[in-house]
């Protein structure tokens, strides 16, 4: 199928059908002409590739444009929300697929913090999930939140995480919350990071 798509003939030949196309090929227009006609057909095929890859980096862009303002509307929403709809509208925003809407989530949580509200336990179970988000800042904001919010269990959770982070900032912001909170299972990553 490769010697097809290349030579740019739909029908399907065996080996001994495609030298003779190649002899007839290289008699009838000699070598360079045959070399020529594969130098064009490459050249095509890099050409689509190099126009499909810039149409995915402008998707990419698009999308990411998309998600910033995914993240924005649905903080508007939140403010519009009281009670139990605003509690379940941000879980909703820890469960996203969109990193930045997470991101949005945790903004609203530390808002809420400074305007001293109240954190509802559902909320700090779904936050404590964040510790293992995709996004490296999401991933520090929300270990930092939970530091500030006193949750039981941050040192264990923080510490089995670390042992397997790969990110040097976040590793860095774990052993800071732990080094205000020693945990005994951090002593060893702690020791190897230094």
């Amino acid at each position: 199928s490769g010697l097809r798509h290349w030579s740019n003939t739909s029908e399907s030949r065996d080996p001994d059908c495609w030298r003779r196309w190649w002899v007839q090929l290289s008699l009838a227009k000699g070598n360079s002409a045959a070399l020529q006609q594969l130098t064009d057909r490459i050249a095509m095929e890099t050409s689509n590739a190099d126009r499909a890859s810039a149409r995915a980096v402008a998707a990419e862009a698009r999308a990411n444009q998309l998600a910033i303002r995914l993240a924005e509307l649905k903080t508007r929403v939140m403010a519009l929300l009281d009670g139990e709809a605003r509690t379940d509208a941000l879980r909703a925003m820890f469960t996203d697929d969109e990193p930045l809407v997470r991101a949005a989530g945790i903004s609203q949580v530390e808002r809420m913090l400074r305007n001293a509200q109240p954190i509802p336990d559902v909320v700090r179970e779904d936050l404590s999930g964040l510790i293992s988000d995709e996004l490296p800042a999401n991933r520090i904001s929300a270990v930092k939140i939970l530091d500030a919010i006193g949750v039981e269990g941050l040192g264990d959770r923080l510490a089995s995480s670390l042992m397997s982070e790969t990110d040097p900032a976040v590793v860095a912001a774990g052993l800071a919350i732990l080094g205000n909170r020693p945990h005994p299972t951090a002593i060893p990553l702690a020791i190897e990071t230094l």
